[in-house]
């Protein structure tokens, strides 16, 4: 997922294009998984029982992206950003700023300190956008999976 560098926090409040950001439903997991896959994590799962742990954001009555947030102490986790491929630069961007901020709020509600999360090797902009904003690269590795049985 590319993200506009240009479009400003400022930017992103002032616009009409708002995206609610709720917290998923078990019957949005289907999306979930579609703009999972979409932005590049393959992975095949049963996405049927999510709750409570993504959030999503909704555009007339569409879920145009989602993240994974897992609370924890002192380490929350961010997980599994996506957004929609289909819509305009600029709108992800604000997409993945509303999930961001709406995921921050929910971590600090819940006592934690700090929060982690992978970006992919190749969201080079993202991951700038991430250090200017105050986050640092801690360890460089491979996202590991096991399926558990």
């Amino acid at each position: 997922m590319e993200i506009a560098a240009e479009t400003t926090t400022k930017n992103i409040r002032k616009s009409r294009f708002k995206p609610v950001v709720t917290v998923a439903e078990n019957e949005d997991g289907v999306k979930i998984g579609e703009l999972v896959k979409s932005n590049g994590f393959e992975i095949e799962v049963e996405w049927n029982d999510i709750y409570p742990y993504w959030l999503i954001a909704k555009w007339e009555n569409e879920i145009i992206g989602c993240i994974q947030v897992l609370p924890g102490k002192p380490i929350g986790r961010m997980e599994m950003l996506a957004v929609d491929i289909d819509i305009p630069k600029v709108k992800r961007a604000q997409v993945v700023w509303r999930l961001l901020v709406s995921s921050v709020t929910l971590l600090r509600a819940s006592g934690t300190q700090y929060a982690s999360g992978m970006v992919l090797f190749n969201d080079k902009q993202y991951k700038k956008i991430l250090k200017k904003r105050g986050a640092w690269t801690i360890g460089q590795g491979n996202i590991m999976i096991g399926k558990i049985l």
